[in-house]
């Protein structure tokens, strides 16, 4: 949340969510071609029933191209009130990054985790 360009996309209801986060893991495989795959671990909480979330990408020539990406199997509730605050506010949260490829930063957004914040995430600990 403290990273200068992912806390512009991080609402107070990502805050909520990402307090749940036990871990974050990146890997990324170069040979035969390039792969990134960011996980995110979660302990039990309201908002969604995954325990991993998982978002791969390839990497090619002219960056991080979205591959797969595990469904957020939402609780009821929070179901409803993530889709209602997608419709107000057209700007991407970083679940609605994670859940929808066609954010157009999506690629930028992976950079920064698997780059910055994954290889020096104590530069951004409070």
């Amino acid at each position: 949340m403290n990273h200068p360009e992912l806390s512009a996309m991080i609402s107070i209801q990502d805050e909520n969510m990402l307090g749940h986060m036990m871990d974050l893991m990146v890997r990324e495989v170069r040979h035969p071609w390039g792969c990134c795959t960011i996980s995110l671990y979660f302990r039990s909480n309201p908002y969604f029933h995954n325990h991993v979330i998982v978002k791969e990408y390839l990497i090619t020539l002219t960056g991080y191209r979205v591959s797969r990406a595990t469904p957020i199997q939402w609780s009821q509730h929070c179901e409803r009130e993530v889709y209602n605050n997608r419709l107000q506010d057209s700007s991407a949260s970083f679940f609605y990054w994670f859940s929808d490829h066609s954010v157009a930063a999506s690629g930028r957004i992976a950079e920064i985790i698997s780059k910055d914040l994954w290889l020096n995430p104590l530069k951004y600990y409070e």
